[in-house]
């Protein structure tokens, strides 16, 4: 059984905590429980909890990139995966230094893709937390508001109308 020590320096065992620990949110009320969730649990709000939920389901979209790595050719796979530990700057060096990347960086996208439309509850996901700004399918978007407008613009004329000869 794993133990905890206390900043008193007393221990006290795992087993019980959250039971301590609800008890105890529960004799602040709700304010005071609010402000301890806000401040010192924000991993223990409600929203937190959902996003960590969603994010297992996430991890298979993240990993993609090593599973279309086994479609390559085993001459390209170590170039594919170095590329993708890189950060930006070194992706950037690396494409300028294999031009091939680019090509794969293309089919990769498509890739990944046509995978979100295979797997629309996880694209759902997706969408929800910002991994991607638009649905993969084309009836889940949603018309841009600057594309409407309510009424037709209008120039007013300024001074009187003049005929061209």
């Amino acid at each position: 059984m794993k133990t905890f020590e206390d900043p008193t320096t007393k221990t006290f065992e795992s087993q019980g905590w959250p039971e301590a620990e609800e008890s105890y949110l529960q004799s602040l009320g709700k304010e005071g429980r609010a402000y301890v969730e806000r401040n010192l649990h924000p991993y223990a709000t409600e929203r937190a909890k959902e996003f960590l939920e969603d994010r297992e389901a996430i991890r298979e979209y993240r990993n993609l990139w090593k599973e279309w790595e086994k479609s390559l050719s085993p001459s390209l796979q170590p170039l594919w995966r170095t590329f993708n530990e890189q950060s930006e700057f070194g992706r950037q060096q690396l494409r300028t230094q294999y031009p091939v990347l680019q090509t794969m960086e293309q089919r990769f996208a498509s890739y990944k893709l046509r995978w979100r439309i295979r797997n629309p509850e996880i694209e759902g996901l997706l969408l929800k937390w910002g991994y991607v700004l638009s649905p993969a399918r084309p009836q889940l978007r949603q018309p841009s508001p600057l594309k409407v407008f309510p009424a037709p613009i209008t120039v007013p004329a300024w001074g009187p109308r003049r005929r061209l000869r």
